[in-house]
Parts: structure tokens; C-alpha cells; sequence
């Protein structure tokens, strides 16, 4: 650590790392060393105060500087700033993961419920031919569809919403097409993955129990 960095992290003190005094007295167990300028004012009395504090437990600036060596103060006051940021990150996430955990469910029952009120018309299908592969893929087809149509809505909706979000955004653009992509993609993945079961339940209705039904 240069001259230089030890001076302005002294300068600092009081402004962004008083933590440096608290952790030396943590170090060294001195309590007295706890003060700075929020409790004394004056620094020249303060400072004072804690050269006759050293004197006392022969102490010195080597032994500062090795407990400054440990700290990590810019960090700190960086990871300060971004706590109300990072609450509300977090509070998105899961407010999203909610509403992407009762999306899948409404998709499978919507498609399980298109299913179950299609049975005799899939049973007509199967019985003029169309195999089992074929009735999956046209259940699937018909939940992407679904999924791309609200997909494509939120997206539109999100990206207006995204302007009173960028305040709250750091290291990441409000259109950053990684992040959007990889949206989408599991937007995607959750819903054709709540439509599976129904698809396979539709491919594998019997055909003469389907025409049955009234």
C-alpha cells in the first residue's frame, strides 16, 4: 500500500472510513480507541488522545498500517450504497419468480382443461391416423402459441416499465439483449414445460373411449 493511499484514507477519516480507528480498537481490544470525529470534534484533542491511548500500550504506526492492510474500506462503502438497491433487487426477483411460478400452473391448467374438453375430438384424430407424436406436437404448438403471444406482450410492457427501473440498475442496461434473451428463454422453457404433462395425457387418450363421449 503507497504513501499516498495511507494519507487520503487518514484524510477520509470521519467522511468514509471511520472504521479504521473501530477496527485497530477491535484489534487491539482498546475501547478508547473506538472514538472519532463524530464523538470528538475537535481532532486535534482527538488525535491527542490516541497518541497518548499508543504510548501507553506501546503501540505504533506499523501496527495501524497492518490492520489498515486488512481492510477493505472503498469495498465497504461501495457495498453501503448499493444495499437499498440490491433490497430491491431482491424483492423483484421474487415478486417475478412468484408471478413465474402462477403463470406455469395457469398455463398447465389452461392447456389441461383444453385437453380434457377436447378428448373426443382428439379421439377422431387418433382414430383417422394422426399418431400420438403428432397429437403432442399439436397440443405443444397450440401452448407456444400462447406463450409467444404473452411473451411478446410483456415484453412490449416491460420495456416501457424498464425507463423507471434504470435508476435502479447497475453494471447492466435497461435493454441489454443478454439479459432479455435469457428472459425469454425461460419464459419460454416454463411455459412448454407446464404444457408437457397435458400434451402427453392428449397423446395418449384412447381413441374408442374418445368417441364414446357424447
Amino acid at each position: 500500500m503507497s504513501d499516498s493511499i495511507r494519507i487520503a484514507c487518514l484524510d477520509l477519516e470521519g467522511v468514509l472510513v471511520p472504521e479504521i480507528w473501530i477496527a485497530f480498537a477491535e484489534k487491539t481490544g482498546i475501547a478508547a480507541l473506538r472514538r472519532t470525529t463524530r464523538d470528538e470534534p475537535d481532532y486535534d484533542v482527538l488525535m491527542k488522545g490516541r497518541l497518548r491511548i499508543l504510548a501507553e500500550h506501546g503501540l505504533g504506526l506499523p501496527d495501524i498500517q497492518r490492520v489498515i492492510g486488512e481492510l477493505r474500506p472503498l469495498e465497504a462503502a461501495y457495498a453501503d450504497a448499493l444495499a437499498p438497491r440490491r433490497f430491491i433487487a431482491v424483492v423483484l426477483t421474487t415478486f417475478a419468480a412468484v408471478g413465474l411460478l402462477v403463470a406455469g400452473v395457469g398455463l398447465y391448467g389452461l392447456v389441461a382443461m383444453s385437453v380434457a374438453g377436447r378428448a373426443r375430438e382428439l379421439g377422431i384424430r387418433i382414430a383417422l391416423g394422426t399418431s400420438w407424436a403428432g397429437i403432442r406436437r399439436m397440443v405443444l404448438g397450440e401452448a407456444a402459441l400462447v406463450v409467444g403471444v404473452g411473451t411478446l406482450a410483456g415484453g412490449l410492457t416491460a420495456a416501457l416499465a424498464t425507463r423507471l427501473l434504470q435508476n435502479q440498475l447497475v453494471g447492466v442496461d435497461s435493454l441489454d439483449a443478454t439479459t432479455w434473451m435469457a428472459t425469454v428463454a425461460i419464459l419460454a422453457a416454463a411455459g412448454l414445460g407446464a404444457a408437457w404433462i397435458p400434451a402427453r395425457r392428449a397423446a395418449g387418450v384412447d381413441p374408442i373411449d374418445a368417441l364414446r363421449q357424447e
